[in-house]
């Protein structure tokens, strides 16, 4: 389909555009949803980054928060510690995977032992009658 048509939303629009955040037309009040991060409209044309401290029409003028930056309108954070972090949780994932996989070889020994038990019960029945 051709996006020419709709790439222009206006009050002379005959059909009215819907507002659907992040198509990157601005329709409606669907321009002021920076000014409420968390009105239910997230990923809007104006939104900035969660850390940008002033937003104004999805430029980050200013960025207070502890461990980023502001390089040319963009946050940049402190890339070694986040991929640090990133490892880490990689690497707790790996051992939680790890654990869960040594608790199924217990409960798997655990019915092969009952299952061992039940034939030498039956097999001893057996014999019996």
């Amino acid at each position: 389909m051709s996006k020419t048509l709709f790439d222009k939303c206006n009050q002379q629009t005959t059909l009215p555009c819907l507002e659907i955040c992040g198509d990157q037309l601005v329709t409606g009040f669907e321009k002021r949803d920076f000014e409420f991060e968390y009105d239910g409209c997230y990923n809007c044309q104006y939104q900035c980054q969660p850390q940008c401290t002033k937003c104004i029409k999805g430029q980050c003028q200013e960025c207070e928060t502890k461990g980023w930056q502001l390089i040319h309108n963009i946050i940049h954070g402190d890339v070694k510690k986040f991929v640090k972090i990133k490892l880490q949780l990689q690497m707790n994932n790996v051992i939680m995977v790890i654990q869960m996989i040594k608790m199924v070889a217990k409960i798997v020994n655990i019915l092969v032992g009952l299952d061992v038990i039940n034939v030498i019960i039956t097999q001893i029945l057996v014999n019996k009658l």
